[in-house]
Parts: structure tokens; sequence; C-alpha cells
């Protein structure tokens, strides 16, 4: 299994969500009571994060879906989106017996172009959203629809990775495979509920 090594998070900007003034004051002059534990507990650090993209063909999906792009906290707390690709579905076990890398791509790609819809009305999804786009170098006010966001990605540089990985014929090694990464400003905790810290939960 291949290991991420990903920069030290260090936190840019603090953020306290809850701006209310306290109620009261301890007698040393310092706010104490429930709405004291109530802003610390709110306090989002923005950090510039690397977030790793891999592979990991599974034997099936319980859905019967091509692909899927899920959420994974490393055990190191760095953040990963793993593409499962369902090698039992009649269309990838094609093409990776006839190593149609082209195919694969636009599959993964359409699973991470889902994966970006799902979460995009999160902080940190629509952070990870533009982070691709950029990576895709499609401008920021671009109208696309998913099938077009998902043909930029197939064909983007850090999807080539996908012609090169030995998931190809009866060979076929079980990964998972580390595709591409790339930096983005996210949350912690985290607003995707995979992605949060067991030690940064509210």
């Amino acid at each position: 299994m291949n290991k991420s090594i990903v920069s030290p998070i260090r936190p840019t900007i603090v953020a306290n969500l809850n701006v209310r003034p306290p109620s009261g004051t301890k007698g040393n002059g310092q706010s104490g009571g429930p709405e004291d534990k109530t802003r610390k507990a709110s306090r989002v650090v923005i950090t510039k994060t690397n977030v790793q993209v891999r592979l990991l063909p599974i034997p099936t999906l319980t859905d019967g879906a091509t692909v899927v792009a899920r959420s994974v906290l490393d055990p190191d707390e760095s953040r990963v989106i793993l593409i499962n690709l369902n090698r039992g579905h009649a269309l990838v076990t094609r093409a990776l017996a006839r190593a149609d890398s082209l195919l694969v791509r636009h599959l993964c790609a359409q699973g991470l172009s889902d994966f970006c819809r799902w979460f995009d009305d999160k902080r940190d999804g629509h952070a990870i959203t533009g982070a691709i786009r950029s990576l895709c170098g499609i401008p920021r006010n671009a109208m696309l629809s998913q099938s077009a966001f998902s043909t930029r990605l197939a064909i983007c540089e850090a999807f080539r990775t996908l012609d090169k990985i030995p998931i190809y014929g009866p060979r076929a090694k079980e990964g998972p495979f580390a595709l591409f990464r790339f930096t983005v400003a996210v949350r912690d905790p985290s607003d995707i509920p995979n992605w949060q810290v067991k030690h940064g939960c509210v």
C-alpha cells in the first residue's frame, strides 16, 4: 500500500462561529458559563493541507454502480478521496481486460465528479471542487454540466497515472494506488463527516 507523505498541517486562519457576547463574567473578569463553552467548541481552524486521491478496485459495489468515490481519513489524519472501482461490473471487467485506460479514466472521473456534487453544499466540499477544477484548468466561473466536468477530469494530466498503474490484464494488483494529490484550504474540524478528526469533533 502506498503511503502518502503530506505536509504538516499549520493553522492559517482561526474563525469563531459563535460571535454573541458572553452573558456574564467570572469574578476574575473572564467569561464563563455554558455560552463560553459553546464558543470554544465552535472554533474552526482553516488550514492548507494535502488531499490524496487513490484508486482501489474492489470485487463489487452493493448498488451495482461502476464506481464510487468516498472520503477517508488516514491513521495519520491525512485526508483521502478513495475511488472504488467495481471489478464485478461488466463494463469495468471489459475495460480492465482490454487495458482500456481511457474508459477507466472516464469512469474514475465520473466518480470524482459525483463526489464533488455530493459534498458541494459543505464548505470543505466546495473547496475541494474548486481545487479540482483548478487542477484541470477549468475557469472558476465556468458553467459546466456533470458530463462536461467528468470529461475535463478524465483528460487532465493528473488522471494520466491511470494509464500506468498495474490494474490491467491477468496479473493485475489489488491496490490501493495513489493517483495524485492537491493542496486545498479546509476546515478543522471538517464538515465532511468522514474527515472529522476525533479529537477535533464537537
